[in-house]
């Protein structure tokens, strides 16, 4: 709002399709209903990092190092001498 950038913002919106079209450097957005949008900037905000959902890997519970799920990163962990995946 400080901004007055929800006039460029449409919500409630189903995506079906996006790709880059770089010869004219915008996105290209196909909508559900078909309709199609180009576009500067494509923002998705479809809230995948609010509810983690962790894998399901035998033996995690057990393992003795650092388990981070994207939504809950810690900016201060190092990775410096450690393996990660």
């Amino acid at each position: 709002d400080k901004y007055d950038l929800r006039r460029y913002m449409r919500f409630n919106t189903t995506v079906e399709g996006a790709r880059w079209d770089e010869e004219s450097r915008n996105w290209l957005v196909s909508l559900a209903g078909g309709q199609t949008l180009r576009t500067q900037f494509l923002s998705l905000a479809t809230g995948y990092l609010c509810q983690p959902k962790k894998p399901d890997i035998p033996g995690i519970d057990d393992f003795a190092g650092t388990v981070l799920h994207a939504q809950e990163w810690d900016h201060e962990y190092s990775l410096k001498g450690k393996k990660a995946a």
